[in-house]
C-alpha cells in the first residue's frame, strides 16, 4: 500500500469564500479580498470552525468544505479498492483487471510499456516483481503469495488467448491496482471517520492514515484536528492521532490571533467534554486545558 500522488485545489480560501458568499459579505468587499488577499492562517481557522461538532451549543457549516477538491492516486490491493469505491461521493479511475493479462500479450513481448516482462518474473517467483504486482499482507503464511504465483503462471500459460474466458476468474484479491480518487474535503473526513476504526481493514486504514499526514505536511490542512472535532471519541492521549492533532495545533497557534486561538480552544474543549478518557491529558497536551497564554 502506498500513496503515490496527492493534489489539493481550493485550500484554504474556498471555504472562507463560501462562508462570506453565504453571509452576503461579497456584496461589500471584492472577491479577491477573501481569496488571494485573505491571510492564509485566518482562512485555515475559518475552516476549522466550520466543522460540525456534537455539541448542543453549536452547529457548524461543514458544507463549505465541499469546495476543497482532494485528488490522490494510491497503490493497494483489490480488497482495498473494493472498500474505497463504496464511498460514492467521489470519482474513480483504477487499473483494469485485464491489464496484467491481455495488454502484455497483444503487442510484441519486447515492446516498451508492456507488463509482459514483469508478469514473467512474477510467474517465476521473483520477489520484487511479485510484490510489485500483488499486495502480500504482513504475516502471510504463504497462501497469498502462492495464489498470486498460480495466477501469473496461468496468465503466462494462456499466452493471452484465454485470459478473458477463464484466466481472469482466477485473479486473487491481492492483485495490486493503482486507483485515482477525486473527491472533496468533507468526504475525506467522512471516509476517515469510518476507516480509522480499529475494526477497519488494515490496508485501507493505513492508506487513510498516510493521506491525513500528507494533507497536513504537504498542504497544511489540519484534517486530524477536524476529525476529532467531528468525532471526539477518537481523541485519546498517547495515540498517533493525538500526536497529529498536537502537531497541527502547535503550528496553527503560531499564526492566528489570540482571540482566534481562544475560539478554537473553546471548540476543542467542548468536543473533548463528551469523552472522559484521557480528557485532561489531551487538553493539556495541546495547550487548551485552560485559557491559553498569548
Amino acid at each position: 500500500m502506498a500513496l503515490l500522488y496527492l493534489q489539493v485545489y481550493g485550500w484554504p480560501h474556498a471555504p472562507t469564500l463560501a462562508v462570506k458568499v453565504s453571509q452576503g459579505k461579497t456584496f461589500t468587499k471584492p472577491l479577491l479580498h477573501y481569496t488571494t488577499a485573505y491571510p492564509f492562517w485566518d482562512a485555515v481557522a475559518w475552516a476549522l470552525m466550520a466543522v460540525d461538532t456534537p455539541c448542543a451549543e453549536r452547529q457548524g457549516y461543514e458544507s463549505v468544505l465541499e469546495h476543497v477538491v482532494v485528488q490522490f492516486v494510491a497503490k493497494c490491493s483489490r480488497i482495498c479498492t473494493h472498500e474505497l469505491v463504496r464511498h460514492r461521493l467521489a470519482s474513480y479511475a483504477q487499473t483494469s483487471t485485464r491489464i496484467l493479462g491481455v495488454t502484455g500479450f497483444r503487442h510484441d513481448d519486447s515492446s516498451a510499456g508492456t507488463l509482459y516482462p514483469l508478469v514473467v518474473k512474477a510467474a517465476e517467483g521473483e520477489k520484487e516483481a511479485l510484490e510489485t504486482l500483488c499486495v502480500i499482507p504482513p504475516g502471510d503464511d504463504g497462501s497469498v503469495r502462492e495464489a498470486c504465483l498460480r495466477y501469473f503462471r496461468a496468465v503466462i500459460g494462456s499466452r493471452g488467448l484465454n485470459v478473458d474466458q477463464w484466466v481472469r476468474y482466477q485473479q486473487p484479491d491481492a492483485l495490486a491496482a493503482h486507483i485515482m480518487v477525486t473527491t472533496n474535503l468533507r468526504e475525506v473526513l467522512h471516509i476517515a471517520e469510518l476507516r480509522l476504526h480499529p475494526h477497519a481493514h488494515w490496508e485501507i486504514r493505513q492508506l487513510v492514515e498516510e493521506l491525513m499526514v500528507a494533507l497536513w505536511r504537504e498542504h497544511m490542512i489540519p484534517v486530524r484536528t477536524m476529525l476529532v472535532l467531528k468525532r471526539p471519541g477518537l481523541l485519546r492521549a498517547k495515540t498517533k492521532l493525538w500526536e497529529g492533532v498536537r502537531e497541527e495545533l502547535d503550528e496553527v497557534k503560531k499564526h492566528v490571533s489570540y482571540s482566534t486561538w481562544l475560539k478554537l480552544c473553546s471548540l476543542i474543549r467542548q468536543a473533548a467534554s463528551s469523552s472522559a478518557q484521557g480528557r485532561e491529558e489531551v487538553l493539556a497536551g495541546i495547550g487548551c486545558s485552560s485559557s491559553p497564554q498569548g
